[in-house]
């Protein structure tokens, strides 16, 4: 049986939430955040390469899309950045 997709979240959705959280957590969201607009961004292509490389390093060295494979299943992709000198990932999702 087809897994059941959840409702997507809006901006306004995640705001009443984000409101209650510390500093720390809002900071690290806007780490995420930031990290996903560039690693999202297109490459500039000089020659005939895929349009998405998942382990591009990014233009700050260190926010990227990485793809998994864990115990044969898969492909999982992850956001990967550095925050406060660590470096962070966040599960994206499954790639159909």
């Amino acid at each position: 049986m087809p897994r059941k997709q959840p409702n997507r979240l809006s901006p306004k959705d995640v705001a009443p939430h984000a409101y209650q959280w510390n500093r720390a957590e809002l900071e690290e969201m806007r780490a995420m955040i930031d990290a996903l607009l560039e690693a999202s961004q297109p490459e500039p292509q000089t020659k005939a390469v895929p349009a998405y490389n998942s382990q591009s390093r990014g233009t700050r060295g260190g926010r990227y899309f990485e793809d998994k494979m864990i115990n044969g299943c898969g492909p999982y992709r992850y956001l990967r950045f550095w925050l406060s000198g660590k470096r962070k990932s966040v599960y994206v999702g499954k790639i159909e």
